[in-house]
């Protein structure tokens, strides 16, 4: 019985934990920091012209409306 209390209050302290930093961490900060990712690996510039959310379940995506992307330095289109 005390493995169990033990167990269920470790998972209620990483919820809660969780929750915290959800609120904490500012959302804008985080979409930011994808952006810049994606601009690094693909050495393109991305601007997002809508609106850009998190979403955590069931996978942390960034989801951003009118996208675009800037032509390669080579190309001429």
């Amino acid at each position: 019985m005390r493995i169990v209390k033990w167990v269920f209050g470790g998972l209620a302290a990483v919820v809660v934990v969780l929750g915290l930093a959800w609120v904490m961490v500012p959302k804008d900060r985080i979409i930011n920091f994808a952006l810049d990712r994606v601009e690094a690996q693909t050495g393109r510039y991305i601007s997002v012209g809508g609106d850009a959310e998190l979403k955590i379940f069931p996978n942390l995506v960034v989801v951003a409306d009118q996208v675009s992307v800037a032509n390669a330095d080579w190309s001429d289109r």
